[in-house]
């Protein structure tokens, strides 16, 4: 029972309290107690601040709570320690929770520190976590020593993101490391470090990464470097770099990867040798989805000088590498040098650089798959090497030869499978203007290959299409040479090839051009192109007018011979079908079927077997007849149109057994005569074998 006193002083303290907690609404600073200030605009405490003051006090949420932990759902200012201090919600310590709906905006530093399960009990920590904030969004954690000092979050994650100092918010909040525009090589080559010593991944986000110094794989395997794409990822080097020789360098290692990203030189804003990205001595690597632009000098550049295994190209693209200013003579935008395992190079394109566009120096059993060669200052391809295998190529708008292949170590095997070379010669440099010229490559193959416009511009240039030069035992099959500016197929001291199924046509388009000829066997003065074979060839000319001067001619000077020329058309050239002018023995043609008929006072052609169809004028048509040219040959004349005039074919000595009998008159349209070679001693002869309705005389 409740004595009279006790109530009383109940009731005082109550009293006491209410008047306290009164004055502490009505805005009365009492340490200790919660007030709320008034608005000075409102009597309505309502839209007042709320006070505790003095310090240390806590307020309790969940007061009287079944089962709540004694700390649970306190915050006080500095009781615990030297911040503002939240105690989660539980039951026991070390399981009590906080948890924030929807976002937790940090304008300045996160740190989180591993506390005891007991607020009151000091920290003992060696590190602790805190998160960067960027833009009002955080990123990955970070690491602080004990010292304070921030370290990356070394997870040895198989994969780490750097994002560009422009990314998306989104992209630096999920970033491991976040650059600031400023010497970005800093971040990558951290990141690349902190892979597990398996290799793995370093993904680079969108935007751009400025380089004051290279790119370096550390001496681990099995890395990639990994960009969002050629259009969203940029490595730039910033103006008026230092950088060692080259933005990119992976040396002497296995299974590494640059993908989707491009790379740029900045090379007006350069001074030094720069080169894209170079791959020393790697084995297995690739480089895949990758533009590099504007270096000063290589822009892609493999050596492989030790390599055990195939290196791999794909889906490249080279612009505007080299820099006169930097390299005098020119800089290729690609280069491959001692690859002796066949690397693979698949839709490569080099545009507008200083030098040759591909480079391939030294090399065996290299693979180049629809390669793409423009608008470069010298050769478009420019190979020395062995087994070298191109397919589908396309070299346009060169200023010197489209491509430009020779063997190596006296080794040839070079294959070349379709494709387009066009337009080359820009330059008007001296024998430097052809499409293809293959060089000291016996045992090569040219297939299905087109060589057009090249040389058009080349002043004395003689080149043109197709050429094969000091070679053997090639094979050129089913391609076409045709407008250049100069030959459309020449072999210069090149024997025992076979040309089949090709076709050169309208040849000889620059007005100065040496040699206009369709076919053209051509020697040093020394060594002959001879035991070459042409068949199912056509060589001629249907432009008007014409330019294209011999459908097939072999040039004097080293008396070239055993030349054939089987099954094939010549006919419809300007000048010749087919001139021998090389003083070498066995050259002939068969099976030609049509020879042309050159008109009033013209010569028919005696090259090869074949028919001629006469046509004459209103008046009197006259032509001439050489001897044959080896035993056997026929030919066959026949009256095709009589235009008014009569045809009269005079051959050089006698056509039968009748003394002074070699005068040949046609006089209706439907008469004809055949005619076969035969050996009168050391003299090839005509002799009439059949005739119907024409005078011999």
């Amino acid at each position: 029972m409740t004595s009279r006193n006790d109530s009383q002083g109940l009731w005082k303290r109550y009293v006491s309290r209410r008047a306290a907690l009164r004055a502490g609404i009505l805005g009365a600073a009492i340490p200790g107690i919660l007030y709320v200030a008034k608005s000075a605009a409102s009597a309505d405490a309502a839209d007042g601040d709320i006070y505790i003051p003095g310090a240390p006090n806590f307020l309790e949420l969940g007061y009287g709570w079944p089962g709540k932990d004694a700390n649970a759902g306190k915050i006080s200012y500095r009781k615990w320690s030297d911040g503002l201090d939240i105690v989660g919600a539980g039951t026991t310590s070390g399981h009590r929770k906080v948890k924030i709906w929807d976002d937790l905006y940090v304008p300045g530093l996160l740190n989180l520190r591993a506390y005891p399960a007991d607020p009151a009990v000091a920290p003992t920590w060696t590190a602790f976590l805190y998160a960067k904030s960027v833009n009002g969004q955080t990123t990955k954690p970070f690491w602080k020593d004990a010292t304070g000092t921030a370290q990356p979050l070394v997870s040895r994650s198989a994969t780490l993101v750097v994002a560009a100092s422009n990314a998306s918010p989104r992209s630096k909040l999920g970033a491991d490391y976040v650059c600031d525009g400023t010497a970005d090589e800093v971040e990558i080559n951290a990141a690349i470090a902190a892979l597990p010593a398996g290799g793995g991944k370093v993904v680079l986000s969108e935007g751009t990464f400025t380089l004051a110094a290279r790119i370096n794989f550390p001496a681990i395997d099995n890395i990639v470097l990994e960009g969002a794409g050629r259009e969203a990822t940029t490595i730039t080097a910033v103006n008026a770099s230092a950088i060692d020789s080259t933005m990119v360098r992976i040396s002497g290692r296995s299974n590494c990867s640059v993908r989707h990203l491009t790379i740029d030189g900045n090379k007006a804003n350069q001074a030094i040798l720069l080169c894209g990205l170079y791959l020393e001595n790697c084995n297995n690597c690739d480089v895949e989805d990758v533009s590099i632009i504007d270096t000063t000098h290589i822009g892609l550049y493999i050596d492989s000088t030790s390599s055990a295994s195939p290196n791999l190209v794909r889906r490249v693209i080279i612009t505007n590498a080299g820099n006169l200013a930097v390299i005098p003579g020119g800089s290729a935008g690609f280069q491959l040098d001692n690859d002796v395992v066949g690397s693979v190079i698949g839709d490569l394109t080099v545009i507008s650089s200083s030098g040759h566009g591909i480079v391939l120096g030294n090399c065996d059993y290299t693979k180049l798959i629809r390669p793409r060669a423009i608008s470069n200052a010298k050769r478009g391809i420019s190979s020395t090497a062995k087994y070298l295998e191109i397919m589908h190529p396309y070299a346009a708008s060169n200023g010197y030869v489209g491509m430009q292949l020779l063997g190596y170590e006296g080794v040839g095997g070079i294959r070349i499978i379709g494709g387009v070379t066009e337009l080359n010669g820009t330059a008007a440099v001296f024998a430097e203007g052809s499409g293809l010229i293959i060089t000291a490559a016996p045992h090569s193959e040219i297939i299905g290959l087109i060589a057009r416009y090249n040389a058009i511009d080349d002043g004395p240039n003689e080149n043109g299409g197709i050429g094969i030069e000091n070679c053997g035992f090639c094979k050129v099959i089913g391609c076409t040479a045709e407008y250049n500016g100069g030959p459309g197929i020449f072999l210069y001291m090149a024997s025992d090839c076979r040309f089949i199924g090709c076709t050169a046509r309208n040849n000889g388009q620059y007005a100065s051009a040496g040699q206009p000829f369709g076919i053209v066997l051509g020697t040093d003065g020394i060594v002959p192109s001879s035991r070459n074979i042409f068949a199912h060839i056509r060589s001629y000319d249907d432009q008007t007018p014409k330019t294209q001067t011999h459908g097939y001619s072999i040039r004097p000077g080293a008396a070239s011979s055993n030349n054939r020329v089987l099954d094939s058309d010549l006919s419809g050239n300007l000048t010749a079908d087919y001139d021998d002018s090389s003083g070498g023995t066995g050259n002939e043609a068969r099976g030609i079927g049509a020879l042309a008929d050159h008109g009033n006072a013209g010569a028919i052609p005696v090259y090869a077997s074949g028919s001629v169809a006469l046509v004459t004028g209103a008046g009197l048509g006259t032509r001439t007849l050489a001897d044959p040219t080896f035993v056997g040959q026929e030919v066959y004349l026949y009256f095709d149109t009589d235009g008014g005039g009569d045809c009269q074919v005079t051959a050089a000595n006698d056509i039968t057994q009748v003394a002074g009998e070699n005068v040949m008159t046609f006089s209706d349209a439907g008469e004809h005569i055949l005619l076969r070679a035969i050996n009168m001693g050391a003299a090839l002869r005509w002799r009439v074998i059949v005739k119907e309705g024409v005078v011999l005389s």
